[in-house]
Formats: C-alpha cells, structure tokens, sequence
C-alpha cells in the first residue's frame, strides 16, 4: 500500500508538472515527491540538450534563474514542511550545476516507473516513504561516500565488512555557500566565503585553547544562528545577519586577551557593518526580565548578555558547557535562560532537560 501510494502520487506530480508554474508546483505535492520529480525533470531536459552545441552553458543558465526563484520563496512566510522541502530541493539544485554527467544520479521516467542511473550502475526506485526531513549538502565528497570521523567507532564486526577508504578535506566553502542557499540567502558565495575566512584566520592568530573550535561544525552552528536571526529579523542586511551569527556562536567562548583580535577580524571582513548594530529580540529579553524579577535577581547589562549569549548558544548547539569562577553567575544564567514557551513563542526553546556540563 505504502509504495502503491507514493507511486501513484508521483505519476500524478508528473504529469501535473508542465502544466503548473514551477512555484506553485513545488508546494502542491509532498516533498519526496517533489524531489524526486525535480531530478526526473533535470535529467530529461539535460539529455535533450546534449546535443546540440552550447545547450549545456544555455540551461546552466536556467538551472541558475530556477535557484533563485526557489530561493526567493524561502524568504517569505512559509509552513515548516514547506520550507525544509524547498531547503532539500535548492541543494539538489545547486548540485546538478556542478556538472559531471556519468556520475551525476539521473533519474529516468520509464513507463511510470522512476529508474536510477549512475556510471554503469542501474537501479529501480523503491517509492519507500521517506517523509519531509532536511538534506545532506552534497559534494564531490559526498557523492562517493558519507562524513564517519568525529562519530563513535565502528564495531570491529562491522568494520570487517567495509573496505577503509582515504577521505579529503571537504569543501567548506561549497557547504557553507549551499546551505546558505538553501536558508534564503541570496549573497551566498560571499557570505560563505567570509564565514570560513573568519575560521580561518581565528585559527591562526588567537590563542590555542581546548575548548576552541574552528571546524564543521563551528561553521554549521553560524548556519543555523543565521538562519534564526533572518528568520527573526528579515528586514536586515544578509552580511549584517551573518556577521551577528558569528559574534552570537562565537564570542561567549573566546578568552579575554583573544576578544580583541577576533573583533579586528571580523571588522576586516565586514568593513561595511563595522558601526552598525542589531537590537536584541525584544520578546526573548522581556522574558528574561520578567523571569529575573520573579526569582529576585538584578537586572545588570553584563549579566543579561551573558543570558543571551547562552540562550543563543542553545539554539544553535547539542551540548554547551558553562565554565567560569565561583560565583559569577552560572547556576543563575542557565536558570533564568529555563523560558516557559507560553511566555516566549519565537523561538524554539529547550525544556526542562538542560544539555550543559559543570
């Protein structure tokens, strides 16, 4: 019944498809559907045009105009499900831009049924219900094999059944441009650019400390605080959005020697924002207000900017650890930062199960 369903779905999405504003196609079927159709679409129009001379260059052109427009929906007001579909889609976008034909994942409309080639590979797709979820960024890297190191080790049992491999660097530009696509911000090349600059150069000339980070997974926490804030705050310049992403995730954890140094960083790389200022969430900071009162604690400028900064790190992060020296306020940060979600409805909060180490 389930693969019956999903087939029958997108042989209806197909047909539907020519007759349909691409815009309003995109949210009139679900999202598996819509991604899979997408790439049956790509593959029958690239195949079309292989032939004749200067088509590729002609529809890389298409290909561009297409992202954007998706681009441009994910900007606006959107359902939850929407917009993680139309995230999931500007990535396969931006992939099939990156053009190298047999090893590409081309998707055929044969007979109503959706067949997979990749080189000399050829597979059926299985119509499995896969539901509406977020997708990997995909790479050169990616495309040959999925990002084990970091992660828990494998059972000597499993390993045996898995040939090692040698694996590269992977392109955190490329990441870093993609997902920004994919959140609706249009100066993607540039912002991504001067995200893992920023990496870069901290890396270089602060301090070497533990708990410092300057890797993935440093950048994907800036991805999802410059989401948040777009989100939040649409009516503000995407390098100003970006540059404040990377202010939030970053300065909490910085010593005070390195602060200097990471501030003359960033203003070399957003010369332009370098006077320019965003207010806070003024329901996130009333909330904390109120919460401050009821537990008789004083309202003091540095202790609510460090309630912020641990609010945001929450947001953006699976873990945080609160370091400091006795009685600086830890224990009172985390408490206060506990928001009952009737009173602050912006954001998502984290409930009674708090991730932090002492």
């Amino acid at each position: 019944m389930m693969v019956q369903s999903v087939q029958d779905v997108a042989v209806r999405a197909v047909e539907n498809h020519p007759l349909t504003p691409h815009c309003q196609w995109i949210t009139q079927w679900p999202s598996q559907v819509v991604l899979t159709v997408a790439q049956i679409v790509w593959t029958t129009d690239v195949t079309s045009i292989l032939a004749k001379r200067g088509g590729l260059k002609e529809y890389l052109e298409v290909c561009d105009a297409r992202i954007q427009e998706v681009v441009g929906m994910v900007r606006g007001k959107l359902e939850h499900g929407t917009r993680l579909t139309l995230g999931a889609l500007i990535v396969t976008y931006v992939h099939v831009t990156d053009f190298t034909w047999v090893s590409q994942m081309r998707y055929y409309w044969v007979n109503e049924l959706v067949q997979v080639d990749m080189i000399m590979t050829r597979l059926q797709y299985g119509y499995e219900y896969l539901g509406n979820t977020s997708r990997l960024v995909i790479t050169p890297l990616t495309d040959r094999c999925f990002r084990y190191a970091g992660r828990r080790e494998l059972p000597d049992n499993l390993k045996v059944l898995f040939r090692t491999v040698a694996m590269m660097v992977p392109d955190y530009d490329m990441i870093a441009k993609i997902v920004l696509f994919s959140m609706g911000f249009v100066q993607a090349d540039s912002l991504a650019r001067k995200i893992i600059d920023t990496y870069r150069l901290c890396s270089e000339q602060l301090s070497s400390q533990h708990h410092y980070d300057y890797g993935m997974r440093a950048v994907k926490a800036v991805l999802l605080a410059a989401n948040n804030l777009r989100l939040l705050m649409p009516d503000i310049s995407e390098p100003q959005v970006v540059l404040r992403a990377i202010k939030d995730v970053n300065l909490p954890k910085f010593l005070a020697q390195d602060v200097p140094l990471f501030e003359g960083i960033v203003q070399d790389l957003f010369p332009t924002e370098r006077n320019t200022t965003i207010v806070p969430d003024a329901a996130l900071e009333a909330s904390l207000l109120k919460t401050m009162a009821e537990n008789n604690l004083q309202d003091v400028p540095w202790f609510r900017e460090k309630m912020l900064q641990l609010y945001n790190m929450i947001l953006v992060r699976h873990g945080v650890m609160v370091v400091g020296e006795p009685l600086s306020g830890k224990t009172s940060a985390y408490q206060v930062c506990v928001i009952k979600p009737q009173e602050y409805e912006c954001q998502a909060v984290v409930g009674g199960c708090l991730p932090f180490l002492f």
